[in-house]
């Protein structure tokens, strides 16, 4: 299909003028970038791209928005030879952390990690953390099983009571608490504490969406604890299977709604299940099992509704699916950028 350059309700687009060869001013920069970011960039390359971005106010313009577009997409940035994500500048984990692992034999990925890559994002340091495209189902000890998505984190504490908690810091994790009558972990992300009233157990789906954690119950029933800052109250919400219900980063509840058991469990089957949601949601859900950057450049693209089944494992065929049901371009630039735009 042809494109077009994203029209210009996006800030970071400008009008260029367009060249004799190679296409537009905006896609030549991206080419640009794209190259000088790659780790084969020489010295004479960068001259030749100083020189190019001087020869004129268009040039320079369109070289600023690629310069911007591309920071704008670091937040899915990922290491190019193996997928991993490098962790630069991170803190240190916590001393008092315990590792609860792991029955399978399925230790962590060295490369998840650290690894000289080009292409780097700030993740904050787990005890158990997966990679590019990388699901992993991970057995703890005594009743507690976990599915992790990719670009996920987990930390695993102990507490005073020896129930233990299983903290998520980013990314997406399916927990199983089977029943027992040993101590029933506690499952955290920021601003939530989620429990069970009884050994009786349960299973969860829990997600990290930028300042929100989704919570949807597959099994059993859970009490979710609320964190507010000061003086909030604190909100106690029963759910049972079938509920799923949103909490903001400062412990306030943003949403409740039902969802079915086939959505819950589609990430685990490799499939993203899109039931009238915007395209930067869906994009969102694709972006951890993509190898480069994707970036949507249009906000009235990212409105867009989607209703759609996708396959994570193939995020290129995916994008093009998107590409062929929605007013949108995708332009791919070396296979370190997606951009996508308004048709």
């Amino acid at each position: 299909m042809s494109h077009k350059s994203p029209k210009s309700e996006c800030a970071l687009q400008v009008e260029s003028e367009s060249s004799g060869s190679g296409g537009s001013l905006s896609d030549q920069a991206l080419v640009w970038v794209v190259r000088l970011h790659s780790g084969e960039a020489s010295p004479d390359d960068r001259r030749a791209y100083m020189q190019w971005r001087d020869s004129s106010p268009h040039h320079d313009a369109a070289a600023r928005q690629a310069e911007q577009l591309w920071s704008f997409g670091g937040s899915i940035s990922t290491e190019k030879a193996t997928g991993f994500a490098r962790l630069k500048d991170a803190p240190p984990a916590d001393p008092g952390r315990r590792r609860m692992l792991v029955l399978t034999g399925m230790g962590i990925a060295a490369g998840s990690i650290g690894g000289a890559g080009w292409l780097t994002m700030r993740r904050p340091v787990s005890d158990l953390m997966t990679a590019t495209a990388e699901n992993r189902h991970l057995v703890l000890q005594g009743n507690v099983a976990m599915t992790l998505a990719a670009l996920s984190g987990v930390d695993v504490r102990t507490t005073a009571d020896g129930s233990g908690s299983l903290v998520l810091n980013e990314g997406q994790a399916f927990f199983e608490i089977q029943p027992s009558t040993e101590p029933t972990p506690i499952v955290q992300s920021r601003g939530v504490d989620i429990r069970t009233h009884s050994a009786a157990g349960f299973e969860i789906d829990v997600r990290r969406q930028a300042d929100t954690t989704v919570i949807t119950v597959a099994e059993g029933r859970i009490l979710v604890v609320t964190r507010p800052p000061a003086p909030f109250p604190a909100e106690s919400i029963e759910l049972a299977a079938g509920n799923s219900i949103d909490v903001s980063g400062n412990g306030r509840v943003a949403a409740r709604r039902n969802q079915e058991p086939t959505v819950t469990a589609a990430w685990r089957n490799g499939l993203l299940i899109a039931q009238n949601q915007p395209l930067n949601e869906v994009v969102a859900g694709l972006a951890p099992y993509h190898s480069g950057r994707i970036t949507i450049s249009s906000m009235r693209a990212a409105a867009l509704r989607c209703n759609v089944v996708l396959s994570l494992y193939r995020p290129q065929e995916a994008l093009q699916v998107l590409a062929g049901s929605l007013p949108i371009t995708v332009k791919n630039y070396g296979g370190y950028l997606t951009v996508i735009g308004s048709a």
